[in-house]
């Protein structure tokens, strides 16, 4: 069967080539949910907030109830079959469910692994770790192994060239 071409029908322009490489780059990239809370505002939708990078977004309820099942690092189109699965849902599902997780990673409530990655890198990576000040030993009625725990304790800060408290936390009514 033949179509005419209407008169005054709209052109679709073709995709950019750049356009296109966003998309495989979106297809590749790794997200996670980060930390969000969700809210059910009525109308089956739910207010989705994320912590992470001060994003929110009003999804439909069942959108909003796949994050949980994105709590690692995998492709949009690895977390969509793995929520299909869990979810007990059909393969003709599978095509709503990676719609909704696309939606959402554009919407900024998936984090991107490449700006975890970015974050790491600008942490000052040379600084010397936080050192320990004071080891605290809580106990009732103390007795000898808190003697033999506080001597080895001392005994390895020096071995390592440290230096730190210690304090003994007692409750016993002596």
């Amino acid at each position: 069967m033949f179509f005419k071409k209407k008169k005054n029908a709209e052109e679709i322009a073709p995709v950019p080539a750049e356009e296109e490489e966003d998309d495989d780059v979106l297809d590749e990239e790794l997200y996670r949910t980060g930390d969000v809370i969700s809210f059910t505002v009525g109308n089956d939708q739910s207010l989705v907030y994320s912590r992470t990078n001060r994003k929110a977004s009003v999804l439909p309820t069942f959108a909003a109830s796949l994050l949980p099942y994105c709590n690692s690092f995998q492709t949009i189109d690895e977390h969509a079959v793995a929520c299909t699965r869990s979810l007990g849902m059909t393969q003709q599902q599978l095509d709503f469910i990676y719609d909704s997780l696309l939606n959402m990673a554009e919407a900024g409530l998936l984090i991107p692994l490449s700006s975890a990655q970015e974050l790491y890198q600008k942490l000052e990576l040379e600084s010397e770790p936080s050192k320990i000040t004071t080891v605290g030993f809580v106990t009732h009625n103390p007795s000898d192994s808190l003697k033999r725990g506080i001597t080895s304790y001392i005994e390895n800060v020096k071995h390592h060239g440290r230096e730190c408290d210690f304090a003994v936390i007692d409750s016993s009514s002596d």
